[in-house]
């Protein structure tokens, strides 16, 4: 079903789906059954708001939130996949854990802003103390502030260094910490001690 409307005025958008196929759904902000099939070039002349989700790959999900235009990523849930669909959501996946483990990202990892050209987002720490969800940190991330939860595999494709990280340090349940002055990860206990025997 098409609904003119939505491809209109951004302000009519609630979330936007990249499906497996590379086609995006579009949906009303206020009722779910509303929905635009659309391929992303057609979607881009009608709304160009939407080049802010360049960065979303099959199965990711953007929420709309308040002006000016700021986008909230979320994970597409898994379960609501066919086999075949699950197959290609997970497919390329070569790290020693799940890609639908439970994790939480900081908002300034999460949240994408239409008045940030830049939009550079970076993971500096991740915490890994509870087996059951991992917690990803950006740079200007607050201990207080409410995380977004995503799955690994969205964490992976938006932050690819991460993967990285993960590989490296697979044998252990360390918390890591990216260090600008070596540019590498390292464990957070090292981390510690490197810095505080220069204090």
């Amino acid at each position: 079903m098409c609904e003119e409307d939505l491809l209109e005025d951004p302000t009519n958008v609630g979330y936007v789906v990249l499906d497996i196929e590379d086609e995006w759904q579009i949906f009303s902000i206020g009722d779910q059954s509303r929905i635009v099939s659309i391929q992303l070039e057609d979607a881009l002349d009608l709304l160009p708001d939407l080049s802010l989700l360049d960065f979303l790959r099959p199965g990711m999900v953007a929420v709309a939130g308040i002006s000016p235009v700021t986008w909230f990523v979320e994970s597409y849930d898994p379960a609501d996949l066919e086999p075949a669909e699950l197959s290609t959501w997970g497919q390329n996946w070569d790290l020693p854990f799940s890609p639908q483990l439970e994790c939480s990202v900081s908002p300034d990892l999460a949240e994408i802003h239409g008045d940030d050209p830049s939009r550079i987002r970076k993971v500096y720490q991740i915490t890994r103390k509870d087996p059951e969800v991992w917690s990803f940190f950006g740079h200007h991330a607050q201990d207080d502030e409410e995380h977004y939860p995503l799955l690994l595999r969205d964490v992976v494709t938006l932050y690819p260094a991460v993967a990285d990280a993960l590989r490296e340090h697979h044998a252990t349940s360390s918390d890591l910490i990216w260090d600008d002055e070596t540019s590498a990860w390292m464990d957070a206990d090292n981390y510690t001690r490197t810095y505080s025997d220069r204090a």
